[in-house]
């Protein structure tokens, strides 16, 4: 007896163990980015970001995305050896990003994207995007980092101010039509 209910614990938990182990492996893209910012001459702030792709991810880092104000006038722009730097004046985003499997930063290494701007670091989004050709992986990071942004809302904010605009606009409408029913129910009273 004792060795078939062994037997049978070993098959419930071999697919339990299977699933484990699979997700262990999967680690994706894990990254770490971080900025420093620096006073420059002529009311000018120097961003430099540092985009660290973790020991642990398993994907190299292809494509760095940063939210702008589109009056930021960003000057002085580089980015990692060979990557591809999409943005004009009144963009509301820059975008690096790596060509091919060769510029890309792989897991443990890192590249340093900067530039100036004349407007102050204020939280605005990110998204870093990894890539495996070979396995056509992808992956993603986002958040929030400092960065040149006109602070009128934040960007994260505008999300909460729509949701708030149509639950009071639902709020409103079922109001107008809460007082046209209890209209017609005084209607039936009389």
């Amino acid at each position: 007896m004792r060795s078939r209910t062994t037997v049978a614990r070993l098959v419930i938990m071999m697919p339990l163990v299977l699933i484990s182990i699979t997700a262990q492996a999967k680690a994706g893209l894990i990254t770490s980015p971080s900025v420093n910012t620096t006073a420059e001459p002529g009311g000018l702030t120097l961003y430099t970001y540092t985009l660290s792709n973790l020991d642990t991810s398993t994907l190299p880092a292809v494509e760095f995305i940063l939210t702008v104000s589109p009056d930021a006038n960003l000057g002085a722009i580089s980015g990692p050896n060979g990557w591809q730097i999409t943005y004009q004046a009144g963009d509301s985003e820059i975008d690096v990003a790596s060509p091919s499997d060769a510029t890309d930063i792989q897991p443990g290494s890192q590249g340093i994207v900067s530039f100036t701007s004349v407007l102050p670091p204020v939280a605005t989004d990110y998204l870093i995007i990894g890539f495996d050709s070979s396995t056509i992986t992808i992956d993603t990071n986002q958040g929030a980092i400092a960065g040149p942004y006109t602070a009128v809302p934040e960007p994260r904010s505008l999300p909460l101010l729509a949701l708030a605009l149509v639950l009071v606009m639902a709020v409103r409408a079922g109001g107008f039509r809460m007082a046209g029913r209890i209209g017609k129910n005084s209607d039936r009273h009389q």
